[in-house]
């Protein structure tokens, strides 16, 4: 894909389209990318773990598409990530511990998807978390301790 090729661009918005498949692992080429918007596409497959390698990302947004399985661990190394939303997407597995290391995040929409067991206990680690969204999943235990 040809969007690999523009090695300068921060900021790609492709939000509500009809793209379908798997994200171009093209974009990976996208070191300044600081701003990814995939929102309400036909986007499937795993989230891939070279999003990790977006190192300059502060916003992330790919709700409302058809992504599958677990949060890749990669995610961990955007430092720089104050936005997150995976919203109504067919996301799955415990919300992993490793996402309390996002010490940036204001915003994290997790809601709608098929996530499952306690929220971990890192998520205190979010001190300048503003919106926390986790509902419709299959979330249990207690709410806090």
């Amino acid at each position: 894909m040809w969007l690999g090729n523009l090695s300068q661009l921060t900021h790609l918005d492709l939000s509500i389209n009809n793209f379908s498949g798997e994200i171009s692992s093209s974009l990976t080429n996208l070191k300044a990318l600081s701003y990814l918007n995939l929102a309400q596409n036909h986007l499937s497959g795993a989230l891939p773990m070279w999003l990790g390698n977006l190192s300059q990302l502060t916003v992330l947004n790919l709700p409302i598409n058809n992504f599958s399985g677990e949060m890749p661990s990669s995610l961990t190394n955007l430092k720089a990530l104050s936005y997150l939303d995976l919203q109504r997407n067919h996301l799955s597995g415990a919300l992993p511990m490793w996402i309390g290391n996002l010490s940036q995040l204001t915003d994290l929409y997790l809601s709608m998807n098929n996530f499952s067991g306690e929220m971990p206990s890192s998520l205190s680690n979010l001190i300048v978390l503003s919106t926390l969204s986790l509902g419709w999943n299959h979330l249990c235990g207690k709410i806090s301790s």
